[in-house]
């Protein structure tokens, strides 16, 4: 019995160290908001990246991820990682998967002037 108790009392020991750590990295971070003038910059650059040949089977290679990271980091003077430029595409995807439903209802119309 009481080695059971020695070992709940390990557990939370553990846990709340790694509570700890994850709450002091996340202190650590930095965090930034993408803007629109970034997304329009993120686009012109995958562009550029297709043309050069970085994406292959309708996916993108990791070299194109890094290089609009790298790019946009320095325009904006923000830390971006490849796997935040992935992430904004994959958030692209997504609203762009929910604009192609609403466009597919019937009756449903777009006046690109209004």
């Amino acid at each position: 019995m009481d080695t059971m108790k020695a070992k709940n009392v390990s557990r939370q020991g553990k846990g709340q160290a790694r509570k700890k750590a994850i709450d002091e990295n996340e202190n650590a971070r930095t965090y930034f908001t993408w803007t629109l003038e970034m997304d329009r910059v993120l686009a012109d650059i995958l562009r550029d990246q297709r043309n050069l040949g970085n994406k292959s089977d309708g996916s993108w290679k990791s070299i194109a991820y890094n290089n609009v990271a790298s790019a946009l980091s320095s325009q904006f003077n923000v830390s971006i990682l490849g796997d935040n430029v992935k992430s904004r595409v994959k958030i692209w995807k997504k609203w762009y998967g929910i604009v192609h439903d609403i466009l597919s209802q019937s009756g449903f119309n777009w006046d690109g002037t209004t």
